[in-house]
């Protein structure tokens, strides 16, 4: 709650059946349990041509040179986000070998060289680029 508060102004609610399909997931399963990730291997949302249009129309506005420019291609995608926005570069706590490189809020082309890094360091024991606590699992 204390991010959708924060969000304010910034995000597009909207309560539809993905919405509603992702509430039934269970959230605790078995290792010898099907995962929901086992189910839905491939995501490939239909992109939001309403958005797309209204960035479009606004673009001009702010820089006018954009005033004749044309969607081509669009595409969508999912983004994973942890609940405060900050990624999670650790060890996987239950699964010994494993670390976690993930929630990147999509921003993990600009931050992923510097993420692999940490977590190339935090698998080799070696001492890490950068102060590993506030991505640590335990966080959360």
């Amino acid at each position: 709650m204390t991010m959708l508060k924060h969000a304010k102004g910034m995000l597009r609610y909207l309560i539809g059946k993905p919405f509603l399909d992702d509430i039934k997931l269970p959230r605790r399963w078995s290792s010898t349990s099907v995962s929901p990730f086992e189910h839905a291997r491939v995501m490939d949302p239909a992109a939001n041509e309403k958005i797309n249009q209204e960035a479009l129309d606004n673009i001009p506005k702010v820089w006018p040179a954009f005033k004749d420019v044309e969607i081509v291609e669009s595409w969508a995608g999912t983004m994973d986000i942890t609940p405060d926005n900050n990624p999670v570069i650790d060890r996987a706590p239950t699964l010994p070998g494993l670390i976690l490189a993930t929630g990147m809020s999509g921003h993990g082309f600009g931050t992923g060289p510097a993420a692999g890094q940490l977590a190339a360091d935090i698998a080799m024991g070696t001492d890490p680029l950068v102060d590993p606590a506030p991505y640590s699992m335990s966080r959360l």
